[in-house]
């Protein structure tokens, strides 16, 4: 008699797969349960929410220029429509309806790992249970999915696995159908974030796996179109990236480069052995959790130890190859597949590492976790292996529940990234910028003071927070030397600018308009909607009312339901003599405010004209 296997009796017992697949949604759920009514963070949610114009006010307009802009060096469309559609619904005072959605695709996408890893492995449901059960609980993945703005990690990974998915069922039916939906999931990943791009050689692993011949015309040709909008989709990541804006097809206001051109070769291959080495160390131990982890964090004494695991790990996967190991080649070839292009070979932005590009790479080492499951199941014939798993799912599992906590807000996630990193001053600048939000000016000079004096910073941004503390503690003459100190480091810093002009208003208002100027020919797509208010009471402090008016105008189209621009309009018309027009914005201050104690002072003062 054939002895019974875990396998086996998952297969026999019918309700026993849906019954363990609907415990790990169940689980997922609740892990992330203390991320639901997290704030927004500081950290990109700025750009991409709470300040953008486009999501503020969804409307058809601006739904037509999310298809065309760059949002922080990045083009990413499906994404911020998204965004658009959170905002249409709940608005954006509240970033629980934002979060909770990130949450819901998480959970799809945790559904769609299993049924991949099913139909890539011939339906073995020990190795599909644990890769869902990974994915969905590894507390790695909670920056991806308690982060506002990584919202484009979930829903890229939707339309990817999808794709793979429909790969799949197109190579079982042999059906030309269902490769073409493939490969529109497959643009739609790539209009969610470039990353998707990583797909194409998993369809060649998949291809490997599921015993294709190599020798036929057809397994590459049917991959072309893959290969063509891979590459288009590359080369607009590669300008948006550094600033561009894809030969003009494009709308970015951004000139700064995400991509640092500095670094050689020899120490791009460490960065990426690093990189590597703790990706990996981190899939078993995850451990040391940050939002933010800065070059410092590779030292001398990790570059050998981490060539070494890289070169070994590399090995690993060439003898796999030609040893026709296919479960080992297929999962170390899928980590390795979606974890390069953000491995620091091509270095972007000022971290070495992060924990938001685990979220899919991970599927392929879930899976030889799920494989040497099954192996040692079969070989012992006992449950050791299983409840191993269950123990590190369970782990897994109340990581999640601490970290999804730690990213309540800005001041709490950056605070853990200076226990980690106490020595970074950039650390600092990010924590200390917190404060400011918060109006907690005190521990927001502290720590850029730190920053600044003792461990060095003198980036542009650093000294544009210092000069907004001094202005919210009265220090003017401190404040305006930071912020031409700011300007002085980087003249295209606009914030610095717009800042700048809003603190000289009352102390030199035609050098306040020269910034507002200055704001507005740069086409901030943040920073110019919100300069014609301020630059408007300027023109009106200097008597040049007209074109006051015509500032005012600008601000109320953009912002029609703030009073206090209105309200600068309607004394402008008092100094022009156009009554009628100043009642008329009185009276809509007033429905909107009923209370304003000046629209109704002026009010009774016009009648009795």
């Amino acid at each position: 008699m054939r002895k019974l296997t875990i396998s086996n009796l998952l297969t026999q017992q019918n309700y026993l797969a849906p019954l363990c697949l609907t415990l790990i949604l169940v689980s997922t759920f609740i892990a992330y349960i203390p991320a639901i009514n997290n704030d927004f963070v500081n950290w990109d949610d700025q750009y991409y929410i709470t300040l953008n114009p486009l999501i503020q006010q969804p409307t058809i307009d601006s739904l037509r220029s999310l298809l065309t802009q760059v949002i922080s060096l990045n083009y990413h469309p499906l994404t911020m429509i998204s965004f658009w559609i959170n905002s249409k619904l709940s608005g954006i005072e509240a970033a629980q309806p934002f979060i909770l959605t990130n949450i819901i695709v998480h959970l799809i996408n945790t559904l769609l790992v299993y049924i991949f890893t099913l139909s890539a492995t011939h339906r073995n449901l020990i190795i599909a249970l644990t890769t869902a059960a990974i994915f969905g609980l590894h507390p790695m993945h909670v920056e991806s999915v308690a982060w506002v703005s990584e919202r484009k990690d979930v829903v890229y990974s939707l339309f990817f696995l999808f794709s793979l998915i429909t790969y799949v069922k197109s190579i079982d039916r042999n059906h030309k159908t269902w490769l073409f939906v493939s490969f529109l999931l497959f643009i739609l990943a790539c209009l969610s974030k470039a990353m998707a791009v990583s797909l194409l050689p998993c369809l060649l692993l998949i291809d490997y796996k599921l015993d294709r011949d190599f020798k036929k015309a057809r397994v590459y040709l049917e991959k072309f179109p893959y290969l063509i909008a891979a590459l288009i989709f590359g080369c607009i990541a590669l300008s948006v990236q550094s600033g561009g804006d894809f030969y003009g097809i494009l709308t970015t206001s951004e000139t700064a480069d995400a991509i640092n051109p500095t670094l050689s070769m020899v120490e791009r291959f460490i960065n990426a052995a690093y990189a590597n080495t703790y990706y990996l160390k981190s899939f078993i131990y995850p451990s040391g959790f940050s939002a933010f982890h800065p070059y410092s964090a590779v030292t001398a004494i990790s570059q050998v130890t981490t060539l070494l695991v890289s070169v070994g790990s590399l090995g690993i996967f060439i003898i796999a190859l030609f040893k026709k190991w296919k479960h080992l080649a297929f999962g170390i070839g899928f980590y390795m597949a979606t974890i390069a292009l953000v491995s620091q070979i091509i270095p972007v932005g000022s971290a070495i590492v992060a924990e938001r590009y685990t979220y899919l790479p991970y599927i392929g080492l879930a899976y030889l976790l799920g494989l040497g499951c099954m192996k040692l199941v079969e070989r012992f014939q006992n449950y050791l292996p299983v409840i191993f798993i269950l123990i590190l799912v369970s782990i897994y599992c109340y990581q999640t529940m601490q970290q999804s906590d730690r990213w309540q807000d800005h001041t709490t996630l950056f605070t853990q990234v200076i226990e980690q990193y106490p020595n970074d001053a950039k650390a600092r600048e990010y924590l200390a910028s917190g404060f400011w939000q918060n109006g907690k000016i005190d521990s927001a000079l502290h720590h850029i003071q730190y920053a600044i004096q003792t461990l060095g910073l003198e980036s542009s941004s650093a000294f544009e927070l210092l000069a907004n503390c001094h202005a919210d503690k009265g220090n003017s003459s401190e404040a305006i030397a930071f912020f031409n100190k700011a300007i002085h480091v980087d003249e295209s810093n606009v914030t610095a600018r717009y800042h700048r002009g809003i603190h000289l208003l009352n102390i030199n208002p035609a050098l306040a308009i020269e910034d507002f100027n200055y704001c507005q020919l740069s086409n901030n797509a943040y920073i110019a909607p919100l300069i014609h208010a301020p630059r408007g009471r300027a023109y009106g402090m200097l008597g040049e009312y007209h074109k006051a008016v015509d500032d005012f105008n600008q601000a109320i189209n953009l912002f029609p339901d703030d009073p206090d621009n209105l309200l600068d309009r309607a004394l402008t018309y008092e100094y022009l003599g156009r009554f009628d027009k100043a009642r008329e914005d009185y009276y809509t201050v007033l429905q909107l405010q009923p209370d304003n104690q000046v629209a109704n002072s002026r009010t009774n003062e016009l009648q009795r004209l």
